[in-house]
């Protein structure tokens, strides 16, 4: 599915069409990676082959709408001092997987639909490109089209602790980012 080359991470795709969940958004359908990647940096070199994009804050949230496993994000936003170097860390990182895997497992044993886990959502913020500007409740845009930036991290309740920001440079990453690819099928 992924492999290094280089200083880039090749994501491949053959299967995308035959057993990635399907979501539809705007009026499109998309073929939807089940789970996130973590760790990926935002704006970091990713060579996507067969037509793969980020998904936009709308589609993340039809994702959410679609899940058959839905996360609680607020069981995975942990106490930091702010810093790269700590958000970042091995150590960090590392304990955030067990984390995010034990939530998994809780939210799954939770499950009664029976469906299990074909699509997982609420493990991470992802890292979006924005289909339009995206603006707050004052009108201040947040997120201009065609932006790269973060959005989401859904609470149970559908609300998102992260609201569309571009706040991180090109290259960040910490604990909490996770990159879900989406191919538009139709």
């Amino acid at each position: 599915m992924a492999r290094l080359e280089g200083s880039i991470v090749v994501i491949e795709l053959d299967d995308a069409e035959g057993w990635w969940p399907r979501v539809t958004y705007d009026g499109a359908t998309w073929a939807v990676a089940p789970r996130y990647i973590a760790g990926a940096a935002i704006g970091g070199a990713l060579a996507l082959q067969n037509g793969a994009e980020l998904p936009s804050p709308g589609l993340v949230d039809a994702i959410w709408a679609a899940a058959t496993i839905r996360c609680d994000a607020s069981r995975l936003v942990r106490t930091h001092n702010g810093t790269h170097a700590q958000m970042a860390s091995a150590a960090v990182l590392e304990d955030q997987r067990v984390r995010v895997e034990m939530e998994v497992k809780r939210a799954w044993a939770l499950d009664r639909s029976g469906q299990g886990w074909l699509l997982i959502d609420g493990t991470h913020k992802n890292i979006v490109r924005a289909d339009r500007d995206y603006a707050d409740e004052k009108g201040r845009i947040l997120l201009r089209k065609g932006q790269v930036g973060l959005y989401g991290w859904h609470r149970l309740d559908g609300t998102v602790i992260q609201p569309p920001t571009p706040v991180h440079a090109k290259g960040y990453y910490d604990y909490s980012q996770g990159l879900r690819l989406v191919k538009r099928l139709a």
